[in-house]
Order: structure tokens, then C-alpha cells, then sequence
């Protein structure tokens, strides 16, 4: 767990990396399909380097982000879903 320079907490997990704000209460979810590790990350093996990039090392190697570049929708593309009768 490690905090960045704007008030957010960033937390690797074994699947994630979740930012939460506890001034507005969010929290966003991060996976594999946005750049992290498969396997997660080691306990511990979190950083904060002076220019503000967050680090976070595991199985795989090293995430390492700089936390306003960050950027997650506000909310989730509209499904549509079409069902084709087959007569």
C-alpha cells in the first residue's frame, strides 16, 4: 500500500492494484488487462519515487506508473446483447 502526491492510496493485491480516494470514497480496480501482473505482487514491494512514480514489484517483473496518467472511465461501455431465434 502506498499513497501518491494527489490523496490516493494504491494497493496491490494478488490479482489488482485498487486506487481508493478517501476523501470521495471511490475506488477503481486495476487488472491484467490494463498492465498488471498476472500473479500480483510481493508484500512490501511498494514505492514511491521522487518524481511521484508509483512502483510495485512481483513474479513478473515491475509496474511502475506515474499516478496522474492514471485514467479509468467513468463508467462502463453500454452492452448490448442480440439474440438471434433460430427457427
Amino acid at each position: 500500500m502506498i499513497s501518491d502526491n494527489v490523496g490516493n492510496i494504491w494497493i496491490a493485491t494478488e490479482r489488482y492494484i485498487f486506487r481508493a480516494n478517501l476523501d470521495s470514497g471511490s475506488v477503481d480496480m486495476f487488472d491484467e488487462n490494463e498492465g498488471v501482473n498476472s500473479t500480483g505482487y510481493y508484500v512490501g514491494a511498494a514505492a514511491a519515487k521522487n518524481d511521484g512514480t508509483i512502483v510495485f514489484a512481483g513474479d513478473e517483473g515491475v509496474t511502475y506508473f506515474r499516478p496522474e496518467d492514471i485514467q479509468k472511465p467513468d463508467a462502463m461501455p453500454r452492452l448490448s446483447i442480440l439474440l438471434a431465434l433460430l427457427l
